[in-house]
């Protein structure tokens, strides 16, 4: 057996506790898929005991098992244990500051890791600061998505310093994190360095104008950049006459910035900057 989808199966607890006791000995196992089980805590640490066994696994999706910080900690010692890892969804699993915490201990030998999602787990800002500490180990990750983390302004601080070091970064997702201007502004100066990013998505963050003005300065340097998603940020007018650069985005096959309400005025700067793509 190499590759096994058992998602959406309400497994719960004791589900995960068959299904880790069955798959201890594949040791040829590649890719595992147990999205949307609600294993809960035990029921991660029993699957988690497993998977240290499988060395040989590239891709694991555990998203939507609501295991919360006390699961990360059973899983991040597994995730050691997985040196070829390539792929890890851990979307919606209610981690909180803490679990943030203990997942940054569990990455820090997952240096082939390619892509990683980390979306709607309640980070904030201080299991934002631990996690990204794993990044100085990611040289390899293509995908990064943080949507739906409440990382507020402090957050997109400690997220914008530590961007830098995904030098190999093409897809990044920072949607619904409450960032604001002052959070957009930290962001944006890491954004700026990520000369191989394709995929931006910074949209509900609620920017306003002086929030693009600083995305403006960032995405000058994105010259591969081919898909742009800014909607629902309170843009207005202004911030359409602040986002010039879109012009020069050559690549650029799909922007997005519905719900802006950028009116008239604003219709007219984003016209002038759109008209040479």
């Amino acid at each position: 057996l190499m590759d096994l989808n058992i998602s959406w199966n309400d497994l719960k607890v004791a589900g995960g506790e068959y299904l880790g006791d069955s798959i201890k000995k594949h040791v040829n196992l590649t890719e595992l898929n147990a999205f949307g089980n609600n294993l809960l805590a035990d029921g991660i640490k029993a699957l988690s005991l497993a998977l240290k066994n499988l060395k040989n696994l590239t891709s694991l999706n555990l998203g939507t098992n609501n295991f919360q910080a006390e699961g990360a900690t059973s899983l991040s010692a597994a995730l050691k244990n997985l040196p070829s890892l390539t792929n890890l969804n851990l979307y919606n699993n209610n981690l909180g500051s803490a679990g943030g915490q203990f997942l940054c201990d569990g990455l820090s030998k997952l240096y082939e890791l390619k892509s990683l999602n980390v979306a709607a787990n309640h980070l904030q800002a201080d299991g934002c600061k631990t996690f990204v500490e794993s990044f100085s180990v990611l040289k390899k990750l293509k995908s990064l998505d943080m949507g739906y983390n409440d990382l507020k302004a402090t957050g997109g601080k400690y997220l914008g310093e530590a961007l830098p070091q995904l030098v190999s970064l093409e897809t990044l997702i920072l949607t619904g994190n409450n960032l604001r201007a002052e959070g957009c502004k930290y962001v944006s100066a890491g954004i700026g360095t990520l000369i191989s990013l394709i995929n931006l998505n910074i949209s509900t963050n609620d920017i306003a104008p002086t929030g693009a003005a600083f995305l403006n300065d960032a995405i000058k340097n994105l010259t591969c950049l081919e898909t742009f998603d800014i909607r629902g940020n309170s843009l207005l007018a202004e911030g359409c006459k602040y986002l010039g650069n879109i012009r020069n985005l050559t690549f650029l096959t799909s922007l997005n910035i519905g719900a802006n309400s950028i009116q008239a005025d604003g219709g007219k700067y984003l016209s002038d900057s759109i008209r040479e793509l």
